[in-house]
C-alpha cells in the first residue's frame, strides 16, 4: 500500500473536510427573501400548495402552505 508523503491530519487541516457553523445571528439578508409565491408541488399529482421563496429572482426555499 502507498504511504502518504504527510500526515492525513495535515492533509485534512489543508484540504478538509472542514466543519461550517453559521454564526447564531445568521447572515444577513439571507432568509429575507424578495417576495413569497404561492404554488403547488406536482411530484405526485395531488397538487398540494407550498409556497416559495424568491430572492433576486432565484427560488431558494420551500414550504407547505394551506392554499385551496
Amino acid at each position: 500500500m502507498a504511504k502518504l508523503p504527510v500526515s492525513e491530519e495535515h492533509i485534512v487541516a489543508q484540504f478538509g473536510p472542514h466543519l461550517n457553523y453559521s454564526p447564531k445571528e445568521g447572515y444577513e439578508g439571507r432568509d429575507e427573501p424578495d417576495e413569497l409565491v404561492k404554488t403547488h408541488c406536482c411530484f405526485c399529482g395531488m397538487q398540494c400548495g407550498i409556497q416559495l421563496s424568491v430572492k433576486e429572482n432565484y427560488g431558494y426555499k420551500t414550504f407547505a402552505s394551506a392554499i385551496g
